[in-house]
């Protein structure tokens, strides 16, 4: 029984020294800037209906589940003592401290916040354990504070059958994404979203999400700006679902014309199926003034879809419309809809379009033929008190 109990040790030592090894060559590697992460596109939010779509308030009319609030929180400043078997959904967390989310965890208690404008903040030369001097892509391990979250929530029973997606819109430090128990993905960027297909890993009733952030990486190289240095979810999280059928991506282009006097619209719509068989649907956009009056509407384009589609909407002008500067935003709804053959909505969104033309001739930039001055604004997006 002794033996036994001290090959057990052993085992589980020598698995967690490997675990631990293998996510410091993750988080030390330039060449892995994501895992599994979902291809980045415009961002936009789906609906059922065009009503809801126009309104765009990001609760009627859509599939969203918000997960920001009150999490469990496990915090260490040494990077081998974080915990590694926290995703499993029997680990009990109990007794972890809690954490409001969004929110940078140096200013809920756990570590300290940084200020540096050119040094890296985990270099100091002769005051171990930071690092001397840089080293990329490398960076401590005897101080490399990481964060642990982890929450339950629960998928309502009205997204069953469509395609659903986990979305942290800005999370700082190395982020690996679980959940119930099996790894889903991870991401290195701070300021734009990773969004990962989660269709597969869910069930119905509890689901158990864990998050471990580690506050440097190889990407600190990069994101040294004249910023405080803190860490954890710094915008929302939530989960967010799609018809097997729905608009993966589109563009707009909206310049004016040679004249700086008439629009001239083209649009660009995205189609993914994952439904395993082919689909026809209509295609078509609508453009609204700030009144709601529609001031274009497109012809419907009908395709069948087996997989991936492009639908192109040639450029149209748009007669004498407000054009956008930074003293005039004036902006149009634009509305894409993806209808069934018989004219009922499978999926809507909607965006803000401006007219205007940026262009720099004879060295100076000007937006709409006029040449403008620029006001740089260094923006720190944090609240001194959250």
């Amino acid at each position: 029984m002794k033996k036994f109990f001290a090959l057990t040790c052993v085992f589980l030592s020598s698995f967690v020294i490997q675990a631990q090894e293998e996510r410091y060559e993750q988080i030390t590697n330039p060449k892995l800037t994501s895992i599994n992460r979902e291809a980045p596109h415009s961002t936009f939010t789906s609906y059922t209906n065009e009503k809801d779509a126009i309104r765009n308030n990001k609760t009627n009319g859509t599939y969203r589940l918000m997960l920001n609030g009150t999490w469990k929180f496990d915090y260490v400043e040494d990077f081998d003592d974080r915990p590694v078997n926290f995703a499993n959904p029997n680990t009990n967390v109990s007794d972890w401290a809690d954490i409001i989310v969004p929110g940078n965890w140096e200013r809920q208690g756990f570590g300290i916040p940084i200020y540096t404008s050119m040094n890296y903040s985990f270099c100091s030369n002769g005051y171990p354990p930071y690092l001397d001097k840089p080293n990329p892509p490398y960076v401590p391990r005897d101080w490399n504070p990481t964060g642990t979250y982890r929450r339950d929530f629960i998928i309502p029973a009205t997204w069953s059958g469509k395609e659903i997606f986990l979305s942290a819109d800005g999370t700082r430090g190395a982020a690996f994404f679980y959940l119930n128990g099996t790894f889903i993905g991870m991401n290195k960027d701070s300021k734009t979203p990773a969004r990962f297909n989660v269709t597969k890993n869910l069930k119905r009733g509890k689901n158990v999400i864990a998050v471990q952030v580690h506050r440097f990486s190889d990407g600190n190289y990069l994101e040294d700006q004249d910023f405080w240095r803190i860490s954890g979810f710094e915008r929302d999280i939530y989960l967010y679902a799609q018809p097997k059928l729905h608009i993966a991506d589109f563009n707009v282009q909206s310049p004016l014309d040679n004249n700086y006097d008439n629009g001239l619209l083209t649009v660009k719509v995205n189609l993914t199926n994952v439904s395993g068989t082919g689909r026809n649907c209509l295609v078509s956009y609508q453009l609204l003034d700030k009144n709601g009056k529609g001031v274009v509407v497109s012809q419907r384009k009908s395709i069948n879809i087996a997989k991936n589609a492009e639908v192109v909407f040639q450029s149209q002008k748009v007669n004498s419309p407000l054009h956008w500067t930074a003293e005039t935003p004036d902006l149009y709804t634009l509305v894409i809809s993806v209808k069934d053959a018989n004219g009922i909505v499978i999926e809507a969104t909607s965006c803000k379009v401006g007219f205007r033309t940026v262009e720099i001739i004879n060295k100076q930039l000007l937006v709409n033929g006029q040449p403008i001055l620029i006001k740089g604004v260094n923006y720190h997006e944090h609240n001194e008190y959250t």
